[in-house]
């Protein structure tokens, strides 16, 4: 009996613990200005926050989404995550006619401004499948990464996540959609 009296919190101790779990969460807040290639500001740029690695985010990370307003700009408030792996995320911003930007941020409390975000325009690609003999492939299937992401042809799988495909057709020519 004598042990599990010591094992109860003293009062002064529990409400020490009760304090700490009233204080406000911090907030993480993100600032950008996006822009295209000639820095003309883009309006409307859609922009969320997800798991460098694909999973899905906690709650409060996937409600912080947003669009960029009549100057450009956008702002994520967040409440600052108190697991560090949650902090370490990456910004997806997508606008009609432009490729997709993806940054990798790591969230601090307070304002972070990422200052301006070029969007690239959006283009198509297009090429022929050959095997090794320079013969046309018909039905092999074309992939489309990031530029930043660095892959090998052995190492795609679900964990990576792909940015588009299409399938090599008549004389192994393919086209992918506008990215």
């Amino acid at each position: 009996a004598e042990r599990l009296a010591r094992a109860k919190p003293e009062p002064e101790e529990q409400a020490g613990v009760d304090a700490a779990r009233d204080e406000p969460q911090p907030l993480a807040v993100l600032r950008a200005r996006f822009v295209d290639p000639r820095g003309a500001l883009l309006v409307g740029v859609y922009a969320r926050l997800e798991d460098r690695f694909g999973a899905d985010p906690i709650p409060e990370v996937a409600q912080a989404r947003g669009a960029s307003d009549e100057l450009g700009r956008l702002q994520l408030t967040l409440p600052l995550p108190s697991e560090r792996r949650w902090r370490r995320l990456r910004l997806v911003a997508r606008l009609a006619g432009h490729a997709p930007l993806r940054q990798e941020i790591d969230l601090t409390a307070g304002e972070q401004d990422l200052g301006d975000l070029v969007l690239l325009d959006a283009g198509a690609i297009t090429g022929w499948v050959l095997d090794e003999a320079d013969r046309p492939l018909e039905g092999a299937r074309v992939v489309v990464f990031a530029a930043r992401r660095r892959n090998l042809a052995d190492d795609l799988g679900p964990a990576w996540p792909i940015d588009g495909e299409t399938l090599s057709g008549w004389g192994g020519n393919f086209r992918t959609a506008q990215y």
